[in-house]
């Protein structure tokens, strides 16, 4: 919609970003069957085995993008990296900082954290 209306000259390049210990969609995408964890991460908001919108997901993905896993320790850095520049967010937005950290393609970079860090206790 952005692009056809004229605000955008392009789709962006889009990351989806997991923890390492749920990535069912790095496992599709790279055609490996995923195996679930029986641990569970601190991202618990990100947390789902079986998207609904898993299929138009991937296709955006390859088309567009890519798909970037996070160790639970990345989150826990990434989460004390945004506490110490003011802003507070839960596990789930200090993951998808820690995935823009990780990625390093060349070029501008929007990271939204939409988490608030209020949603979880600050335990790490």
């Amino acid at each position: 919609h952005l692009v056809e209306s004229g605000e955008i000259p392009r789709i962006p390049r889009l990351i989806a970003c997991q923890p390492d210990l749920m990535s069912p969609i790095r496992s599709a995408l790279e055609g490996k069957p995923y195996i679930s964890s029986k641990k569970k991460s601190l991202a618990d908001a990100l947390v789902t085995e079986r998207s609904p919108l898993l299929v138009p997901l991937l296709d955006i993905l390859r088309k567009h993008g890519a798909a970037i896993t996070v160790s639970e320790e990345e989150m826990i850095q990434a989460r004390h990296k945004l506490a110490h520049s003011g802003i507070f967010t839960e596990y789930s937005s200090a993951l998808a900082y820690a995935a823009s950290i990780k990625d390093k393609t060349p070029g501008k970079k929007l990271v939204i954290l939409t988490g608030n860090g209020l949603k979880n206790s600050f335990q790490h």
